[in-house]
This record gives C-alpha cells, sequence and structure tokens, in this order.
C-alpha cells in the first residue's frame, strides 16, 4: 500500500518545480542585469562600513542587505509582487537610518513599539515627508536639479506611494495572473523589476550621500568615485556631482 503523500510534501514538490524552472529561465536571460545589481549592490558595503559607530544602523543596515538579497530572490523566482514589497523595505529602512541617526530618543521608542509618530503621518519622519524636506543638504541639493519644480523628496514619496500598492494589493500588483497560481518567468515584469531596483540602489546612495554628508567627505577619494559610479545612470548625477565634486580617478591610477 502506497503512502499517502503529506500536503507539506506535495507543496514543496510543487514549489521547487516550478521555481527552478523561473531560475533557470531568469538566469539564462538575464545574467548581464543580475551582475550589474551585485555591482552597484557593492555601495551598501561601503556605507555599512562608514555607519557603524550608530547603534540605529548597525541594527537596521543589515536588514537593507537582506531586504535587497530576498528582493533579487523572489524575481529570480517570479514572485515579482513580493519583490517589489522589498523594494519598499529598501526605500523605508534607508529613512529609517537616516532619521534614527539623529534621533536615538525616537529609535528607543521605536524599538519598543511605541506608535507616538502616527498621529505625524505615515512615519516616524512625519508628514508628507517633512523631516527630509527640512535637511540643509537636500534643499541645496534641489536648488540645484535643472528644474524648479524637481524635487528628489517628491520623486522618492511617489516611489513609495507607488510601491505600496504592492503591499496593499492593487489589482495590477497581483501575482496570479491568467489562472494561474503556479508563479511563472515573465521577461517584461523581470525587467521592470530590476529597472526599479537599480534605481532603488540609486536613491539609496543618494539619500545616504545628503544624509550623511559630513562622515560621506571622510571617505577616501576611490571609495567616493566607486559611489558615484554606482549612481552614474541617475537622472540626479549631474548635481550630485555638481555639488560633491568627483575626483579624478585616471590621477590617481597614474600617481599609483
Amino acid at each position: 500500500m502506497t503512502k499517502k503523500q503529506n500536503n507539506s510534501d506535495i507543496i514543496y514538490e510543487s514549489f521547487k518545480k516550478w521555481s527552478e524552472k523561473n531560475w533557470k529561465d531568469t538566469i539564462e536571460k538575464h545574467s548581464k542585469e543580475i551582475e550589474e545589481f551585485f555591482m552597484k549592490l557593492n555601495s551598501l558595503d561601503i556605507w555599512s562600513n562608514l555607519l557603524q559607530d550608530i547603534d540605529s544602523n548597525r541594527n537596521l543596515i543589515p536588514e537593507l542587505f537582506l531586504d535587497s538579497y530576498m528582493g533579487l530572490i523572489f524575481a529570480c523566482q517570479g514572485l515579482y509582487k513580493y519583490a517589489f514589497i522589498c523594494l519598499r523595505s529598501q526605500l523605508e529602512i534607508t529613512l529609517r537610518v537616516i532619521y534614527f541617526s539623529n534621533h536615538p530618543i525616537e529609535y528607543g521608542w521605536w524599538l519598543e513599539g511605541r506608535r507616538w509618530y502616527l498621529k505625524k503621518g505615515m512615519d516616524v519622519w512625519g508628514e508628507e515627508f517633512n523631516y527630509f524636506r527640512r535637511l540643509k543638504s537636500i534643499s541645496d541639493f534641489n536648488s540645484e536639479l535643472p528644474n524648479e519644480n524637481n524635487n528628489i523628496i517628491n520623486d522618492i514619496q511617489n516611489s513609495y506611494k507607488r510601491l505600496s500598492k504592492y503591499v496593499h494589493g492593487s489589482p495590477h500588483t497581483f501575482q496570479s495572473k491568467d489562472s494561474m497560481i503556479s508563479p511563472f518567468y515573465s521577461i517584461e515584469a523581470f525587467k521592470f523589476w530590476m529597472s526599479k531596483s537599480i534605481e532603488m540602489l540609486e536613491y539609496i546612495n543618494l539619500l545616504f550621500i545628503l544624509g550623511f554628508e559630513d562622515k560621506f567627505h571622510t571617505l577616501p577619494d576611490q571609495q567616493k568615485n566607486k559611489i558615484f559610479d554606482f549612481i552614474k545612470s541617475s537622472r540626479y548625477n549631474e548635481a550630485i556631482s555638481k555639488i560633491y565634486g568627483k575626483t579624478n580617478m585616471d590621477t590617481t591610477k597614474k600617481n599609483n
């Protein structure tokens, strides 16, 4: 008599079957994009080492790494909805790293689960991202953007709202498509997620430059230039380079 298969075994075998197929299809067609993702992800190592002297950073930055890796894993498995949820978490944690670095008391409250900030808006930084709008470094940066209506915090806020639709289940974000429950690889869906993932890593680098201006200036030129290279495709590249200055790496190499 054949032993009846447990539901857990059935689920595992089903997951393994579609997951392996999606992984294979994704890696075969997108290895170049994935390598670019890892190259830009290396920028987080620089920031992690630079910001270790603050308690909140030591706790929050590892989660930023995990969200980045898990987003890629979900995307390679065809779980695009959950990959986008990881992007929103990356953005949220980046903003908290900056905010809590200057608010240790509020960080302690947050760890305790206090909800003091709810009356101020969506999160600890206040309504309409007001904390970040008032930072001088961000105001100075916005003034260098080519259009007076451009504002990096408006862009961040709009990105947050778009990504929140994946969290709250707007119809166009549904994981199940065409009456299918098992996820399947989609070249369009993966490319769209990857473009937004690269954009998010650029946002993270830009926000850390602006949020930790003094610390950024202490970095060796080689590491500063690496960060500039990671954001060179960003539409903010010209403004950030103008304010913080990119050193000439060719000169550095010749001197070595």
